[in-house]
Formats: structure tokens, C-alpha cells, sequence
């Protein structure tokens, strides 16, 4: 049986962005979106045991016996990893998600370099969205990274768990683990507008209370960058108003429609040379119309005014995905498999 660090440096060689232990199989990396295990040989419920447990060490191993299910990073040999541990048929599982010691810039990255003007406001709500593993993370860090080296201030970040670690440069930054440095979102919230944030991150916005500490955080003269599970950008506003509660929906989309600075909804498309994925995006800076849109309860106009708003910045998903076929970076048949 290959050792944990074997794995791990496996892993890293190959630009694999996720590895798998669980019992009944070998050990599995997924390498460009598609998992390929690295053997033949199936671990057993004792082996996949015994990894979790290294990976995890005696205290959070413990933890994982009596939560069942536990979300952490970790640091090994210079690299970070954020960990999923659970339980599964009855033996112990986890999956680890390979986190880049580089921040990228938006160039590198090609995203669009327009996402630097939302960094630059002093207040709002900045929302990067996706499916899982459609890189927001990435993205945040893009827009941390590029506001820690140009602007002067505090940012706080409340992540579950912590992915990027951030140097401090131009601004003071400070990295809140939930579990480690908070015991919930929600407290931490409550907590973060007396710690003196110029910037506030926020790892995902999951329930109501989170979306509501979150706006009022941008309310209040701060700038707030989260994400949400949500594929687009109409798709993004429509989650965030129907977590409430009819009777404050008006008020939300009232609050929603002042705060929101913009919104970048993301996914990975095979590359068409090579075995790498690009990003391909629908992009929206709140405009007036936007705004009005969201106030009045017309959620379903927000597609066809990103259609007609490229003068403005907008970027419907359909034009950027025409752009990359057209580049020659993904081929017409991805696009049509993951234009939908």
C-alpha cells in the first residue's frame, strides 16, 4: 500500500485536483474533471480507516467518530489540502481537494479583468457562483489577492475551511477558521463589524441568516465577497430571495437591489488541445436596470438585459462560450454540452 505522502506528491505531479479514499476501491485522483484510479488494489474499510486517520490526526480523528462527517484543511509538505472526512457503509472516507499554493491573477486565469473595478468599491456584495468544483474559490482568492496588493485596509475572512492562506501586502489580513477561530458562520457574522473589516469574505453564504448578516454587512459600509451553488446570474438572485420567507422577500429584494455591486456565475469546459479545462462565465455589474429589475420582482428579464448589456460590461455565458470556440479553446461539441 502506498504511503499518504506517495499519494499526495502523486497527486501534485499530475495536476490532479481531487483525491479519494474509500473503501471497496483503489485510491482515485480526478485529473481534468474525470477520476482514474492510481492501482489496482482496493483499500479495505482498515486501510481507508488508517488513511483518514493520518490525514486527519488523533483529535480531529476523534471528532469524525462522533460527528460522522467533518470539513477541515490541511497543510502537508508545504501544500494545503481541504479535506472532506465522512463515513461510509460503515468505514471511514474522505476526499481532499488540492489547493494551489500560487494566487492567480485574473489574467492567468482569464477572467474578466472588469472584476478588478468591483474590488475597487469601499461597499456591497460581490457574489461568485457555480457548481461545485467550478472554481470559485480561485476566483476569491483572484479578488482578495488583488485588492490585499493594491488597496490599504482589513480584510477578514470567515472560511469553513480556510483554502488560501494570504500574506499580507498592502492591506492587514485575517483568516477565521468555522470550527477552529468560530464556531458558525452565523456567529462570526454577528461578530466581524466589531473587528474593523474594510473587506469581509465569506467562504459560501448557506442559509438565510448568513445571506442576512451578509447584506447587512454590505449595507453598512463594507465591502462583502461570498459564494453560492447557483449556475447563473438571474439563477443567483432567484436562491438569495426565495431563502426567505414570503413576508420578507419584498424586504430582501428591496435590500439586494441597493447592495449588490455584481455577479460572476462560472464553469470548467475541456480544453479543446490538451487535457486542461477553461473557465467559461456569465459576468454582470449591478446596473440601475439590473437594480430595478430585482426590486420589482422581474427575475426572469435578468438573461435577456445581460443579452442587450455588453456596452456596459455584461457578458451573457452564450457570447463567452461562442468566444472561446471561436479561439480555438473549446471545441463546438463541449460547448454545446456545457452551454446549457
Amino acid at each position: 500500500m502506498r504511503s499518504l505522502e506517495q499519494i499526495l506528491r502523486g497527486a501534485i505531479a499530475l495536476k490532479a485536483s481531487d483525491i479519494l479514499f474509500s473503501a471497496g476501491v483503489p485510491v482515485a485522483y480526478r485529473v481534468h474533471g474525470k477520476y482514474g484510479y492510481i492501482d489496482s488494489e482496493k483499500l479495505t474499510a482498515d486501510d481507508s480507516g488508517a488513511y483518514v486517520h493520518e490525514i486527519l490526526g488523533d483529535e480531529l480523528f476523534e471528532r469524525l467518530k462522533a460527528e460522522k462527517e467533518i470539513d477541515t484543511s490541511i497543510r502537508i509538505n508545504g501544500y494545503n489540502f481541504r479535506v472532506g472526512a465522512f463515513t461510509h457503509m460503515g468505514s471511514y472516507a474522505a476526499s481532499l481537494r488540492v489547493l494551489s499554493n500560487k494566487i492567480r491573477s485574473f489574467e492567468e486565469l482569464e477572467l474578466p479583468q472588469s472584476l478588478a473595478d468591483l474590488c475597487n468599491y469601499s461597499s456591497g456584495l460581490i457574489l461568485i457562483t457555480g457548481a461545485t468544483g467550478s472554481g470559485k474559490s480561485t476566483t476569491m482568492a483572484a479578488m482578495l489577492d488583488y485588492i490585499n496588493s493594491t488597496k490599504n485596509g482589513h480584510i477578514i475572512t470567515i472560511e469553513d475551511p480556510i483554502e488560501y492562506v494570504y500574506e499580507s501586502k498592502h492591506s492587514i489580513v485575517t483568516q477565521k477558521e468555522v470550527g477552529r477561530d468560530t464556531l458558525s458562520f452565523k456567529k462570526s457574522l454577528r461578530a466581524v463589524l466589531r473587528e474593523d473589516p474594510d473587506v469581509i469574505a465569506i467562504g459560501e453564504m448557506r442559509d438565510p441568516e448568513t445571506i442576512s448578516a451578509a447584506i447587512t454587512c454590505a449595507e453598512t459600509g463594507h465591502l462583502v465577497i461570498s459564494t453560492l451553488d447557483t449556475s447563473s446570474v438571474s439563477g443567483t438572485v432567484a436562491r438569495i430571495i426565495d431563502a426567505f420567507d414570503s413576508s420578507l422577500q419584498a424586504q430582501i429584494r428591496t435590500q439586494l437591489s441597493m447592495t449588490l455591486r455584481g455577479v460572476i456565475s462560472q464553469r470548467l469546459i475541456p480544453a479543446a488541445v490538451g487535457t486542461g479545462r477553461v473557465v467559461a462565465y456569465e459576468y454582470a455589474p449591478f446596473t440601475p436596470a439590473l437594480r430595478a429589475l430585482i426590486r420589482t420582482g422581474k427575475n426572469h428579464m435578468i438573461a435577456g438585459q445581460i443579452q442587450l448589456g455588453s456596452g456596459e460590461g455584461m457578458i451573457s455565458l452564450q457570447r463567452c462560450i461562442d468566444r472561446l470556440v471561436a479561439e480555438g479553446k473549446i471545441t463546438p461539441e463541449a460547448a454545446e454540452i456545457y452551454g446549457k
